[in-house]
């Protein structure tokens, strides 16, 4: 995980720098924010911005399930950022497309792929997801300190046309 330094309230002014071993992913990195959140902000390429569309009407979906609601970070917004400082302070903003990152509840506990998971607990929920449009074969689930299971880096499946494993009739 990272951290973030600075900001204010609508993110515009924040400055977020890699501390130690990130949380990166295919289409972006996950930085820790003071007040308990955390900002994901995506790579400069055209994948990775409909892969964060995709990402939060992903949690728009599960918020309109009360039943779902509570197996996603809370408070999910998108937000643009200032600036990506690499662990050296160097800016590698350029890196990123800072206008298009989503803030979102940091969920503490054990994070695994879905995928590596036979718990029948995790295949009945991800047949939740499914049935409302969500793809859950690239999420992580994290196993919070008190017994929950929230899942991260969902996916809607009405975005993938085709092109990513939201297809597999089995995500």
């Amino acid at each position: 995980m990272s951290d973030a330094e600075g900001g204010d309230e609508d993110l515009a002014g924040l400055i977020v720098r890699r501390q130690g071993a990130g949380r990166f992913g295919a289409y972006g990195e996950v930085f820790r924010l003071p007040d308990g959140s955390c900002v994901k902000v995506f790579k400069s390429k055209p994948e990775a911005r409909r892969a964060r569309e995709s990402e939060l009407l992903a949690y728009k979906l599960a918020s309109e399930s009360p039943d779902l609601a509570k197996h996603t970070p809370a408070r999910v917004r998108s937000v643009r950022i200032a600036r990506v400082l690499d662990e050296n302070g160097q800016d590698i903003s350029r890196q990123f497309d800072l206008e298009f990152a989503i803030q979102r509840e940091f969920v503490d506990g054990v994070s695994q792929k879905v995928g590596q998971l036979a718990v029948s607990a995790i295949e009945e929920l991800r047949s939740r997801f499914r049935q409302v449009g969500i793809c859950t074969v690239d999420a992580d689930a994290v196993m919070t300190p008190q017994g929950g299971i929230v899942l991260i880096d969902i996916a809607a499946r009405s975005m993938c046309n085709g092109a990513c494993p939201a297809c597999d009739p089995g995500c």
